[in-house]
């Protein structure tokens, strides 16, 4: 059972992604334009959109069992909406990585840092690694859970490849917004996001396993009380 205390913390930085993410969304179906984004549907082109939204589903399926546990109704959460948080978590923080550590520094943080990518970039993606690595210390994550954390990056890398390197942008794809194909050197760059993936996704499990055992270990020696 989760003390009380983190999961109330928890709900409101989770409904907090809810909030921010389905005003940032709907502002671009509402005539708001960043230096990329240039209209609703558009936006999902991008991992960020993708990532965010995903995180906010994740969020959404959490929230409820969360309210559960506060209220007494349940001693834990179930294994499958951990499962889906460590997922989506995963993918919300690649894309505050990508952007920390190799867009930024390359183009400058101001571009993807003003109007509403302060909170697609930094702000949500830091709430949701908070939350599953410090409050949500509900089960541990297995390996195998590392690799099913792979899947959408996997799937949206395959559609980002398809429309920038194979159909191109003068055949009707994609431009290569992220630079991931300059000089044609796309292999490599795939080779390297998968790489930091898997890196993204063991230290979140790390973490978050790490605060789980914490968690117990502090509960069998009696240095916590379990409801507040």
């Amino acid at each position: 059972m989760i003390v009380k205390r983190k999961i109330a913390v928890a709900i409101t930085l989770n409904s907090a992604v809810v909030i921010v993410t389905t005003a940032v969304i709907l502002s671009f179906f509402m005539g708001n334009k960043d230096v990329f984004i240039r209209s609703g549907p558009q936006s999902f082109r991008f991992f960020t959109t993708d990532s965010n939204v995903f995180s906010m589903i994740g969020a959404m399926i959490i929230i409820p069992f969360e309210f559960r546990v506060l209220t007494g109704r349940a001693e834990a959460l179930p294994r499958f909406a951990v499962v889906i948080k460590f997922i989506t978590t995963a993918a919300v923080t690649l894309t505050f990585f990508t952007v920390m550590f190799f867009l930024g520094p390359v183009f400058g943080y101001r571009l993807f840092l003003d109007h509403t990518g302060i909170f697609t970039h930094l702000v949500s993606p830091m709430l949701a690694f908070y939350c599953f690595t410090l409050l949500e210390t509900d089960g541990e994550i297995s390996f195998k859970n590392v690799l099913w954390a792979l899947v959408p990056v996997l799937i949206y890398g395959s559609v980002y490849l398809t429309q920038v390197v194979f159909i191109g942008k003068t055949q009707g794809g994609w431009e290569d917004f992220y630079y991931l194909n300059l000089g044609g050197y796309w292999y490599m760059s795939a080779t390297t996001m998968f790489i930091a993936s898997i890196l993204i996704n063991l230290l979140i499990r790390a973490l978050h396993n790490s605060s789980c055992r914490k968690l117990s270990a502090a509960r069998h020696s009696g240095e916590i009380v379990y409801e507040w």
